[in-house]
């Protein structure tokens, strides 16, 4: 599923509903990874919006571990998760993207940059067993299960 999103913050509402409605339809996810795929799209789309002022491309799929999300936007800094200022209202949701996705991570695309995020398959779910699958990004983090 691919799609474009604008570059306003209610974009980001949007993008959650289209995004857990492919999940949804491909049924490898229990209703707690649900919550954790919209949250992380959530945050991604946010960055983006908030970065790059300019349209974002969402690109959802099912893969043989789960569900994984690209965000691509206009902006060629790659992110990188650093500890947030106590008193500052932002700077967390990459930190809540790490906590929630099996494995995250960002790499360029042209003038710009692509940001992903994958939610492992609940196995249970799905009704079948799969490999994990990392990337190997310019940036990236890996949680193993």
């Amino acid at each position: 599923m691919l799609f474009k999103v604008s570059a306003d913050l209610g974009s980001a509402h949007l993008t959650r509903k289209l995004v857990v409605q492919a999940a949804r339809r491909w049924r490898l996810l229990s209703e707690a990874a649900m919550g954790d795929l919209e949250l992380c799209v959530g945050e991604i789309v946010a960055n983006a919006v908030e970065h790059t002022g300019s349209t974002s491309e969402v690109r959802v799929s099912a893969t043989a571990s789960g569900v994984r999300v690209e965000v691509v936007d206009s902006d060629p800094q790659l992110p990188m998760s650093a500890a947030p200022d106590a008193d500052g209202e932002s700077g967390r949701g990459l930190l809540l993207v790490d906590a929630l996705a099996s494995g995250w991570g960002a790499f360029r695309v042209g003038a710009g940059k692509a940001v992903w995020f994958e939610i492992a398959a609940d196995l249970a779910t799905a009704g079948y067993g799969g490999g994990r699958q990392h990337d190997h990004d310019a940036v990236g983090h890996c949680t193993t299960a």
